[in-house]
């Protein structure tokens, strides 16, 4: 079954054809699919967490809860649209590289690396499947909701949205799109990081 598995996955990420959604969560699937049965989903927790949350209409738990208190912290300095105070340079750059997915990127090239499955996808269309992705998990929040949260002070949820350009960008050949991750706040306010993103 495992062999089967890596064939669909070779078979996938080797082909031409275009990053759709359904493309995307097949593909996800299939990953989450082998991880489990290696027993290697710790391993991978931000490869993890993507596969779930492309299969689920909220997240609370693991690698979700680190990103919720992430923006939880941050919260405050956004929505009063102030920087975030010395010696939080660390923290803005992990927020910086979850709202670019960046981590999940790097983690993934460790998996596909592990199992000899084909990469140079992601150094070609990632930007493509990043939005395929984006548009999967668009409206499916991550959620406080349970007693391991008394803890959280500022947000309820945070919400994934993507967006194409009406236009392309400078050269007429790449569209533009914004990736845009809403922090919902206990006082129902609203604020947004947003990351922008080019597909040739």
């Amino acid at each position: 079954m495992k062999r089967g598995i890596e064939e669909k996955l070779h078979q996938q990420l080797s082909s031409k054809a275009p990053f759709t959604e359904a493309r995307v969560v097949y593909i996800l699937v299939e990953c989450r699919k082998l991880l489990e049965l290696k027993d290697e989903l710790k391993q991978y927790p931000k490869v993890r967490f993507h596969c779930d949350w492309a299969l689920h209409t909220s997240l609370d738990r693991g690698f979700a809860k680190d990103l919720l208190r992430l923006f939880d912290q941050a919260y405050p300095f956004l929505l009063n649209d102030q920087p975030l105070p010395q010696g939080f340079e660390g923290f803005e750059r992990e927020i910086d590289n979850v709202i670019h997915l960046r981590l999940l990127k790097q983690e993934f090239l460790r998996f596909l690396n592990a199992y000899n499955l084909p990469k140079d996808w992601v150094l070609q269309s990632w930007t493509k499947f990043l939005l395929s992705y984006a548009g999967v998990v668009e409206d499916c929040p991550l959620t406080i909701t349970d007693n391991s949260f008394k803890s959280f002070k500022n947000i309820k949820s945070v919400t994934v949205n993507q967006e194409v350009a009406k236009r392309r960008a400078g050269d007429h050949h790449s569209l533009l799109y914004r990736i845009s991750w809403t922090c919902l706040g206990l006082d129902d306010k609203a604020c947004s990081w947003d990351s922008i993103n080019t597909i040739r």
